[in-house]
């Protein structure tokens, strides 16, 4: 009998919580259907089982994490069935969910089985057993599309009583503990929020109101979250010495929330089902005023955005040039501004991280400006050394690359014989400890033939790790991408100045530490550049 891996599906979407569908579709009582209906299979009760689910995600496309998780151990061969509760959990998409039934899943061997749809692969051969499967499917995908409909309006129609829907309250408030569709204010950050609208009032500029909130040491929005809340991950990856930006001032002196209003409906989803979403024009959005205190008045607030609009003028021109967004600044990560100087006679590009002017303090980003052309150089010279590597190994590659393959094999025999012996040692290891505890031997007997038999396995287990270090060293897939590199960069052995298209392929992105220290991130994987700078052995 065939020993099924298998891969346990489970999808909950927040259409199923909104529509009262916890109870009978929730993550629990699909587990355990599908657990009971495991166990009640001979076939399937003794097999090893996987659990992947996804929780709160639409099943009108299948770019889902638990989904590209389980389909990447099909692909591996770690799964071969897969079973859920219905079709609509595996997916609401009937053409695709056609393919994976009657196309993908047969051509990998994959057994699927919906168990509330009575469906099994195995007894209709890899079709997708006959038209009521298929009116189902339909059914599922245009239930999908009218419940979405549902929701939206739903949503529509909170946004117009001034519900406050939105994810994490804005920076400055508080959810109400006693309708948590309607924001309180939070003190503590709302003194900020007051302190960055009078600057404004006053006519300082966001640069100067950002660094006036560094030089006070006040936390950004992200920060002062995660101070508020330590039990949550949100914004835990967020550095410490974050600070305050243009952008952040700027989010927050065009939030309308602060004034006592409620935006609605400020992005919509072009397709039902579909990823892509676009902005909603400002004239079209949901805006009730006078729904909860406001930080600022009415008055305030539009006198801020006359002021800003005194200070800030904006004229931005758009240049293609071969290292756009990939200069990063070394400390903080982000990606460098580009500042074009003489741009009509004689352009000159500046790199420099675009936070450092608002940091303070110790660990902050250099300030430093790093010109295009330094960049250039640096580059043109590491890849005129990778070249004169590449140049050395190409002749190499091919003298042992039939060799290697032919050793590869021999070790991988030799370990199969390795892991078996193995074996026969730990069942030895088994039916001694049988033997002593049924009274066959003494303990001194069993002690010293356990201790015997012990140091067999550690042996053989210590050739098996030398074995597979040598298996990576020697491994045939790595000695073929050697090769495949390696004439791909003597392609370009006839040039003799950097080119767009050697920066386009090879250079992933660059880090700026200082003027004097800077880094290059290749697209070359590490094992490979490391064989080629220790000098191809």
């Amino acid at each position: 009998m065939k020993r099924w891996k298998i891969g346990m599906y489970i999808r909950l979407s927040v259409a199923d919580r909104n529509q009262g569908k916890e109870e009978s579709d929730s993550i629990t009582n699909q587990r355990e259907l599908i657990q009971r209906y495991i166990e009640s299979h001979e076939d399937l009760s003794s097999c090893d089982r996987r659990v992947f689910y996804d929780d709160g995600i639409t099943g009108t496309h299948f770019d889902r994490p638990g989904f590209e998780e389980m389909i990447s151990e099909v692909k591996k061969r770690k799964i071969d069935c897969v079973i859920v509760k219905d079709f609509s959990r595996f997916g609401r998409d009937y053409i695709e969910l056609g393919d994976y039934m009657e196309q993908i899943f047969p051509f990998l061997g994959v057994r699927f089985i919906s168990i509330n749809d009575g469906y099994d692969s195995i007894e209709y051969n890899g079709t997708t057993g006959g038209l009521d499967v298929v009116m189902k499917n339909i059914i599922y995908a245009y239930y999908s599309k009218d419940l979405s409909l549902k929701v939206i309006t739903a949503k529509r129609s909170r946004m117009k009583r001034g519900e406050y829907g939105g994810g994490l309250p804005p920076y400055g408030y508080l959810r109400n503990p006693d309708d948590h569709h309607r924001l309180i204010i939070d003190p503590e950050a709302a003194e900020v929020v007051r302190e960055i609208f009078d600057l404004t009032l006053r006519g300082k500029r966001k640069g100067e109101i950002a660094r006036i909130m560094n030089a006070k040491g006040c936390d950004t929005p992200s920060l002062y979250y995660r101070r508020k809340h330590p039990e949550t991950k949100k914004f835990q990856k967020v550095p410490s010495r974050n600070g305050w930006t243009l952008r952040t001032v700027r989010g927050i002196l065009d939030n309308k929330v602060y004034y006592g209003a409620v935006v609605g409906h400020k992005v919509f989803r072009k397709e039902i089902g579909k990823a892509n979403i676009a902005c909603v024009p400002e004239e079209e959005q949901i805006i009730v005023e006078n729904q909860h205190e406001g930080i600022v008045t009415k008055e305030e607030f539009e006198q801020a955005q006359t002021f800003r609009g005194k200070n800030e003028k904006y004229h931005r021109v758009r240049y293609d040039y071969p290292l756009q967004k990939k200069v990063r600044c070394g400390t903080c990560g982000r990606n460098c501004r580009v500042r074009i100087l003489k741009p009509a006679t004689n352009p000159t590009r500046q790199y420099a991280c675009n936070y450092a002017n608002n940091q303070v303090g110790e660990g902050r980003c250099s300030k430093d400006k790093v010109s295009e052309d330094v960049l250039k150089e640096a580059i043109w010279q590491s890849i005129r050394k990778l070249i004169r590597l590449a140049n050395e190994a190409g002749e190499k590659e091919m003298d042992y690359l039939e060799p290697e393959d032919r050793k590869n094999s021999e070790i991988k025999i030799h370990m199969q014989e390795l892991e078996k012996q193995k074996q026969r040692l730990e069942v030895r290891r088994l039916e001694l400890a049988e033997s002593y505890w049924m009274g066959d031997m003494s303990k001194e007997a069993f002690q010293k033939k356990k201790t015997s038999l012990n140091i067999k396995i550690e042996a053989v287990e210590q050739e098996i790790a030398v074995l597979e270090k040598d298996l990576m060293r020697m491994d045939p897939e790595l000695t073929k991408k050697k090769l495949s590199m390696t004439q791909m960069i003597r392609e370009f052995a006839g040039e003799e100045q950097l080119t767009d298209k050697m920066i386009d392929t090879f250079v992933d992105h660059i880090r700026i530490y200082d003027a004097k220290h800077i880094e290059i991130e290749w697209k070359i994987e590490s094992a490979i550049l490391k064989w080629l700078e220790e000098g191809n052995q």
